[in-house]
């Protein structure tokens, strides 16, 4: 496929297997030269990559190819053809500049608004779950969780009542979400994340991890990294990568906010080591989900300190997600906090260089629209602040979920209890629901 010259005030559109590129030159070349750069090839390579192959009709000459963005470490290269490899959703200028001409700019634009909704752990085992309903109403992408304590049970002793299989409780689901052409992302707890800070270790870990991995003789944690726990959870992970073709399950991520438990007792290091463990075996697979981890995210404008830990960790693994909600941090004091987008901004715009550079995923983010934090108008608003912010932003985001699909009336924290879209067990639709799913489509 080719992008050639586009005139002094046309656009060029192409659609690319679901992605929409947008090719406007800001500067056209001179009437009597051929264009000066081509994109000459436009290939899917893995998941969501897209590889561009730029190639200029002047071999000969000196050229200069500047790139922003995650594009190239190098911040030129001076040769006739340039492969470059961007994932989705990012925003690409190429300048190309040659002795004697004016410089060229092209700005080309990848982008899908993969939106999502996450649903309950209910849900996560409703076979029955109404999913039909959602993929009319145009949602395409669900996010199920669970804790990996369950599946090892079962895995461990099949008669166990309180063990899961894949095979029994997870098989069916997938094969009904890949029917109805849906993607979905895989995520498997290890720690708990509502536990009081004075808490002990045994109420985090507990919660995810069976508790004949986790101690010595003497009751004190092993590790993550330890043989016992990361024999078991390595293989656990690649079973379910090589289990699901990645068109359905696009994303796995073992630990959801593993951060809030690594902040009060330490073991991060540990826990690094069972990333890179994880990483390398999942990654090296074909046809393999994405791999990654879910820290929680506060912005460094609110908290200068607060997402070192995710720093370290962000390189060890494919894709970095993190669950965002503005709403939380004031809300753990009592306060209310509007809608704006000066907000949206404020707590999305950083995410990307807290990820490493390289895309990430927004596993959770939400708005009250009942109780002490938020009305069913304000969360309107959020979902159409936040949309207008993914269509303008050049933030690598992969997907967003929204946390979740229906009211969890029985969540610990009164804040959380009715984020859905839906009110409980899908009774009554919120109007945010229409307009997250128009904007997925």
């Amino acid at each position: 496929m080719s992008a050639l010259a586009c005139s002094r005030s046309g656009s060029l559109v192409i659609f690319l297997t679901g992605t929409v590129l947008w090719m406007s030159c800001l500067a056209s070349p001179r009437a009597s030269e051929p264009p000066l750069l081509k994109i000459s090839k436009i290939e899917r390579s893995g998941l969501d990559r897209l590889q561009f192959e730029v190639t200029t009709p002047y071999p000969h000459r000196r050229h200069r190819v500047q790139t922003t963005g995650n594009l190239d470490r190098a911040p030129w290269r001076e040769a006739a053809g340039v492969t470059l490899s961007v994932e989705r959703s990012n925003v690409m200028t190429f300048a190309v500049a040659k002795a004697g001409v004016s410089s060229e700019f092209y700005r080309v634009v990848a982008r899908s608004h993969d939106l999502g909704v996450t649903g309950s752990y209910e849900v996560a085992f409703d076979k029955n779950f109404d999913f039909d309903r959602l993929a009319r109403d145009g949602i395409k992408r669900v996010s199920l969780y669970f804790t990996w304590k369950e599946f090892e049970i079962g895995a461990m002793d099949p008669n166990d009542p309180s063990g899961a299989s894949l095979a029994e409780d997870l098989d069916p689901i997938i094969q009904k979400l890949g029917s109805l052409g849906m993607k979905t992302c895989l995520i498997f707890e290890l720690t708990e994340t509502d536990c009081d800070e004075a808490a002990p270790q045994a109420c985090w870990l507990e919660y995810g991890i069976p508790r004949e991995l986790l101690y010595d003789q003497n009751n004190t944690f092993l590790g993550f990294d330890h043989p016992r726990l990361s024999d078991r959870l390595e293989n656990f992970a690649v079973k379910v990568a090589q289990r699901y073709p990645s068109k359905v399950v696009t994303h796995l991520f073992i630990g959801n906010e593993t951060d809030q438990f690594l902040r009060l007792h330490g073991y991060k290091e540990s826990f690094k080591a069972l990333l890179r463990r994880l990483n390398k075996a999942v990654s090296g697979l074909p046809d393999h989900a994405k791999f990654g981890t879910i820290f929680t995210y506060t912005p460094d404008s609110l908290s200068p300190n607060y997402n070192a830990m995710a720093r370290e960790v962000a390189p060890l693994v494919e894709v970095m997600a993190f669950t965002i909600y503005p709403f939380l941090f004031h809300a753990v004091n009592d306060q209310k906090v509007a809608p704006a987008a000066s907000l949206i901004s404020q707590w999305f715009s950083s995410a990307a260089e807290v990820a490493a550079g390289k895309p990430f995923v927004v596993t959770e983010t939400a708005h009250p629209a009942n109780g002490d934090f938020g009305t069913a108008t304000e969360q309107l608003a959020y979902v159409r602040l936040l949309i207008d912010y993914l269509k303008t932003t050049p933030a690598e985001i992969e997907f967003v979920s929204w946390w979740s699909i229906e009211d969890a009336e029985t969540h610990p924290f009164r804040g959380f209890r009715h984020t859905g879209l839906f009110t409980n067990n899908l009774q009554e639709e919120r109007p945010a629901y229409r307009l997250w799913t128009e904007a997925s489509q």
